[in-house]
């Protein structure tokens, strides 16, 4: 009879102790010049973005509670109607899809209305796509409570990579 090595058992040992860490998702690192995000619609050509290059644009800070944290969160990241402004996209709306493939579409008046960003950091950290990045639809849920509806929360997608203007 054949005896299993203790290594293979002492590895998955390893991953779960890890995996199950919240240390390790604050560790993980985040390429900041891997491509993240396209944007793309009839009215504009197709356009990539690192993590870099979005984090060059100007940006705001929204602090709010979301649905998914405790307490209020500080995030930051570019205004998306700024974002579309600066690649001249023009259309009704966005069709924001995640890398999970969840979309939700998002009506251009809500954008102008509300002004959501599109966040790459909270709390002043990266997020890790473990941690619901590497972008994330924010509105300023406490600061306009007429936002804090389903139908709101539903539009802000999290790990963000592509949207589509139409």
């Amino acid at each position: 009879m054949t005896s299993l090595s203790p290594r293979p058992w002492s590895w998955i040992a390893l991953c779960i102790a890890l995996s199950s860490s919240s240390a390790w998702a604050v560790g993980l690192p985040v390429n900041l010049d891997a491509p993240v995000l396209s944007i793309s619609g009839p009215s504009t050509k197709t356009h990539t973005f690192t993590l870099h290059q979005l984090a060059a644009l100007p940006a705001r800070q929204i602090t709010t509670s979301t649905q998914w944290h405790s307490g209020p969160q500080q995030w930051e990241g570019v205004p998306i109607k700024a974002l579309l402004a600066g690649i001249d996209a023009t259309g009704n709306s966005l069709h924001v899809s995640a890398l999970n493939d969840y979309a939700v579409d998002i009506r251009i008046a809500d954008i102008r209305k509300y002004d959501p960003i599109l966040a790459y950091k909270v709390n002043g950290h990266y997020m890790p796509v473990r941690d619901k990045g590497p972008l994330v639809v924010i509105y300023p849920y406490d600061s306009l409570p007429t936002l804090n509806v389903q139908y709101y929360h539903n539009q802000s997608v999290w790990q963000v990579n592509r949207i589509r203007v139409q």
